[in-house]
């Protein structure tokens, strides 16, 4: 099979024995499943409504994977993975808390990547996260609009703690009760796939 990335293509890699499904990708990072051959089943299927999606470089999976098979995602899994949700959203990287009311004021003042259409007036799971990185528990939110969103990013992470930012933006971590899930990061994320 020829090496491209594929949505639904069966992969093996160079760095686990296991096969990985690729459920969604963009020019920067990559979703995939993992099958579980003890359970002969793959790691995201069922009735599991609460998951981390496996995320990495597309560019380091490419590399390092062999496609071997396809198994198409069906209707059911499109809306399970919420896969019409954007990767990330919101970044910008002047942003600090520090300055908020400035930013919040003048956002059109500000470059940052507008692709949370599908974001507005859809509830989603955001999750603030510690000085340490861990995530604490996320809230149900539904945003009408960015000076919400920042608004409620703000709140969440004054609860937990952690104001020192360089930069902000929202990253997808998984579903949370059939919820798609995001995580409140700095301009680059956890994973350091986003520069």
């Amino acid at each position: 099979m020829h090496n491209k990335l594929i949505v639904g293509g069966v992969y093996s890699t160079n760095w686990d024995e296991r096969p990985k499904r690729v459920l969604a990708f963009d020019d920067h990072e990559l979703f995939y499943d993992c099958y579980l051959p003890e359970l002969k089943k793959w790691s995201r299927s069922g009735n599991i409504r609460t998951f981390d999606f496996y995320r990495i470089s597309s560019e380091y999976f490419l590399i390092n994977s062999k496609q071997v098979d396809i198994l198409e995602l069906s209707e059911k899994e499109h809306i399970k993975f919420k896969l019409n949700f954007p990767f990330r959203f919101c970044r910008i990287k002047e942003f600090s808390f520090s300055n908020f009311e400035t930013i919040v004021t003048n956002l059109q003042n500000y470059r940052f990547e507008n692709n949370f259409d599908m974001i507005f007036n859809n509830k989603i799971i955001l999750s603030p996260r510690t000085k340490k990185g861990a995530f604490m528990k996320g809230e149900t939110i539904e945003i009408k609009s960015i000076n919400e969103l920042l608004t409620k990013a703000k709140e969440l992470q004054e609860m937990a703690k952690n104001l020192d930012f360089n930069g902000i933006g929202f990253f997808r971590s998984g579903i949370i009760n059939d919820l798609p899930s995001y995580y409140i990061g700095e301009y680059i994320d956890l994973a350091n796939i986003m520069r």
